[in-house]
């Protein structure tokens, strides 16, 4: 989850007091790995694998590996009260985005470039075609506006390839489907 603000400049004079702000909003397990730089803060929660970074210009919480999202749902409001405070930006939102990635996982990407094309959702016209050829990998992303909550909505998907330079933890090998 992302927040981005306006006249967040003030971070540059507070980022020491509000890491100490955030920390006890949030509590354990939370903790600052290293101090503030003049880039961002950042305090997370290592067995959850949940960061808070916060900076001039954002503030993001995210959380990897996860199987549900409710903790970012409880934290990122605290953390957003704190930060919107003392770097009086509450009133100075200029977007605020909420992303979930879903893998599956795949024999190859020859395979995963065939499920998505069983979706339907990409399809090249017979224009494409001529144009640049018979794609070998597809993606599909598309955007519309929301208009209850006034913004726009996006959606993706695509083919990743993950190499894991070390081994996955237990939970995370096997984690999604084989297509």
């Amino acid at each position: 989850m992302e927040i981005r603000y306006r006249k967040g400049q003030v971070y540059l004079d507070r980022c020491g007091s509000l890491m100490v702000a955030l920390q006890d909003e949030l509590g354990e397990p939370f903790e600052a790995p290293t101090l503030p730089t003049m880039e961002y803060g950042e305090l997370s929660s290592p067995g959850e694998r949940l960061a808070v970074r916060y900076a001039s210009k954002n503030m993001v919480v995210a959380q990897q590996w996860l199987q549900r999202p409710t903790r970012v749902e409880l934290v990122a409001p605290r953390a957003w009260g704190v930060v919107a405070s003392k770097l009086d930006v509450e009133r100075q939102v200029v977007r605020c985005g909420f992303r979930l990635t879903f893998q599956w996982k795949t024999k190859s990407t020859t395979a995963a470039t065939e499920a998505i094309k069983r979706t339907g959702f990409f399809t090249p016209s017979p224009t494409w075609s001529e144009w640049f050829g018979t794609p070998t990998q597809t993606s599909f992303a598309g955007m519309c506006e929301d208009r209850g909550a006034k913004g726009n909505l996006r959606a993706e998907i695509s083919v990743v390839e993950q190499h894991l330079s070390a081994a996955a933890r237990a939970e995370l090998r096997g984690v999604g489907i084989s297509s």
